[in-house]
């Protein structure tokens, strides 16, 4: 079911597109909306030439690449290297001697730079392992950028990124064996020896597959003005944005879902393959909002989020579920203080006037109704914006492979809604 008036535009998560020639195909996560969506929003706002777009929560990087292609200014942020560095990828046009430079670069270096305690040696046995870096080394040398780590990835070329998407996506093939019925979930082998085995020929064959596909993707791209700014492509947190005051025009997002999916372990291969210890992982989890881990720095002084948000707390905190007043008001409590963060570092970057478009999901914690729509607006009004148009799509969350949510509700259906803002101040 669908409720809007004239801002009628695609589902943001929906795509006509065939799925073997849709931009969708990039990458596949969970909580990516669609660019005949992002397409609609442009089409629908009144944005002056060269306008400044922003996605604090970046992602894949729908909204950099559309953005590029309508000629607008654009930055995207993520608190999640690797989501950074997929969506730099998907900016890139290689040219076709490149991958003749990475197989040239394979043949003059016997060995890949494997080192003991490889985050890679979680799913595979050594060779293995060295076999992918040899492929990473490779890549970097063709493209004359420096491999890929948490210090490089904001100076990274953008076709040294697009060799990573492929690398990721390699990989991802590879250990599907360990991949279950939850998208944002990847099991690591009981013990080593349960660790995968593919020959070196095998894991570049994968790698030129995928290489090859995500070229043919990107020929589908339409081309931007050549005098079009390169969008910006940020690793950082929301609620510290990296940006002067009163800079863009539109902010255009998804945020992170209510419902403690945990968006670092669901890209743990991508991390790997990015050399992310198990100390860097979990600091990345600690920063991220909608994570499940609770952050050292969560206080314990009363604090209001606003009527609707303490309201829906309190009724978390005094549920009699196991660990509602301790474990799971903290993890609400302390998405709602990042959210309440974020959306000031959005008003604080956004010109007056500035349109903020957002699509959220609404959840449930038990039989408690997490209504987010209502939430969004109340914090946005409080920083000054006004709710314009709404929009509301009927879906279906991940709750539907749980089976213990039969004890709270029957349905796992949620609303998804999109939100359109104005700054008046």
């Amino acid at each position: 079911m669908k409720n809007c008036s004239f801002f009628d535009i695609a589902s943001p998560k929906r795509t006509t597109t065939k799925k073997t020639d849709s931009r969708e195909t990039w990458y596949d996560f969970y909580a990516m909306y669609a660019a005949e969506f992002v397409r609609g929003v442009f089409d629908r706002l009144s944005l002056p030439a060269e306008a400044s777009v922003l996605d604090p929560w970046n992602g894949t990087g729908t909204t950099t690449l559309i953005s590029r292609e309508r000629n607008f200014r654009a930055a995207g942020v993520d608190a999640n290297p690797a989501m950074s560095v997929i969506a730099l990828g998907r900016l890139f046009m290689p040219a076709e001697s490149l991958f003749e430079k990475i197989v040239e670069n394979l043949r003059s270096h016997e060995n890949g730079l494997l080192v003991d305690g490889d985050p890679l040696l979680k799913w595979f046995i050594p060779s293995a392992a060295e076999a992918i870096r040899k492929i990473e080394l490779a890549t970097c040398l063709a493209t004359g950028s420096p491999l890929i780590r948490s210090s490089s990835i904001s100076m990274a070329k953008s076709q040294a990124a697009f060799c990573y998407v492929a690398l990721f996506r390699c990989v991802r093939r590879l250990i599907s064996p360990f991949r279950g019925s939850n998208p944002t979930w990847v099991k690591e082998p009981a013990t080593a020896a349960n660790r995968l085995r593919p020959a070196g020929p095998m894991i570049f064959e994968y790698f030129k597959e995928e290489y090859d596909l995500l070229v043919a993707i990107a020929k589908t791209y339409q081309n931007p003005d050549e005098r079009t700014q390169f969008p910006k492509i940020v690793v950082g947190n929301s609620a510290k944005l990296p940006f002067e005051n009163d800079r863009f025009d539109l902010t255009l997002t998804s945020p992170p879902y209510c419902t403690r999916i945990d968006y670092i372990k669901a890209t743990s291969p991508e991390l790997a393959v990015l050399n992310y210890s198990d100390e860097d992982i979990r600091k990345l989890r600690e920063g991220m909002l909608g994570t499940p881990v609770i952050a050292k720095e969560v206080l314990e002084e009363p604090f209001s989020l606003g009527v609707v948000t303490d309201s829906l707390l309190d009724s978390i905190k005094s549920h009699t579920s196991e660990a509602s007043a301790s474990y799971y008001h903290k993890t609400y409590a302390q998405y709602f203080r990042s959210l309440a963060k974020s959306i000031e570092e959005i008003t604080r970057v956004s010109r007056k006037g500035a349109k903020a478009v957002f699509v959220v999901q609404d959840s449930y914690y038990k039989d408690i109704h997490i209504d987010l729509e209502t939430i969004y607006t109340e914090f946005l009004v409080h920083n000054g914006w006004t709710l314009g148009e709404v929009m509301r799509f009927d879906t279906t969350t991940m709750a539907a492979i749980h089976m213990h949510r039969r004890k709270y509700r029957d349905s796992a259906d949620a609303t998804e809604s999109v939100l359109v803002f104005q700054k008046e101040k």
